[in-house]
């Protein structure tokens, strides 16, 4: 059995989602923090690393939720360039511990960043005024498919017309087709014009629906919903359960250490 979704005004999904908003933004600095202490908890020989990861734990200030979302960037921009600093003094030292673990702890501890700066409440409102900009665009394209339904059948029927003045000599007068004249030209071109119009037509509208979507996987769907811009019943948003993928380790931002490719006598593998 299957239910209908949930339907909302803005107004009232923006009043639940505020605080798991919040809730996740807290969760991840306490997920960052927490991976950040395990890796201290393993550098008692090496004052600079635990020196440089103190120094990532006073990046992340306890008042996260109070701060607007480019103050937040600004906070996480600061962090990844302390944690890039770490990545390199680690892979320098002379005798690092969890070598084998590091890019996977930094790639983690960038995943809880990421939630760090999950847009609030206002960056969603602002996310719907684009959206509805972006659906008023294509206002004038809604219905586009009836309105081009007559002359899709007349250009089909004037297609298989060409096709019959191709055949007809060839068939009852055991002549080579004309293919060259002026009527079958005209006739077969007439579906491939309109192909090429509706295409043309269209493709403002595929692009901004590109965009629509892009802003809703940004901003409503990791909060549990979807925005629909204003139509026959209004503006709404939906709801729906979604589970965010499982993220991959960033590996192009933060390489694997040599070393981790090189077996216990030293042969590449």
């Amino acid at each position: 059995m299957t239910t209908e979704p949930e339907r909302q005004s803005l107004s009232a999904f923006l009043a639940q989602a505020g605080p798991g908003i919040d809730q996740a933004i807290l969760a991840g600095r306490h997920g960052a923090l927490g991976v950040a202490d395990y890796l201290i908890g393993h550098l008692q020989n090496e004052p600079e690393l635990t020196a440089q990861m103190g120094k990532f734990r006073n990046a992340l200030p306890a008042d996260l939720t109070g701060q607007p979302l480019s103050v937040r960037t600004g906070i996480v921009r600061t962090a990844k360039a302390v944690l890039a600093d770490v990545k390199a003094r680690w892979i320098a030292a002379e005798n690092p511990p969890l070598v084998d673990e590091i890019d996977d702890r930094l790639g983690e501890i960038g995943r809880h960043l990421e939630e760090v700066e999950r847009p609030h409440t206002d960056q969603l409102s602002d996310a719907a005024r684009q959206i509805e900009d972006l659906a008023n665009q294509t206002a004038d394209l809604e219905g586009v498919e009836q309105r081009l339904l007559i002359p899709a059948i007349g250009a089909v029927l004037l297609f298989l017309l060409g096709l019959v003045l191709i055949i007809w000599p060839v068939i009852f007068r055991e002549k080579p087709p004309d293919t060259a004249s002026f009527e079958v030209l005209a006739c077969l071109s007439a579906l491939p014009v309109l192909a090429f119009y509706y295409a043309v037509k269209i493709k403002p509208r595929s692009q901004i629906d590109q965009r629509i979507d892009a802003l809703n996987r940004q901003y409503f769907l990791p909060n549990g919903g979807i925005y629909f811009p204003s139509g026959p019943h209004g503006a709404c948003v939906m709801r729906v359960d979604w589970t965010p993928p499982e993220p991959e380790l960033p590996l192009d931002k933060a390489p694997r250490d040599p070393r981790k490719n090189r077996d216990p006598e030293g042969r590449d593998w």
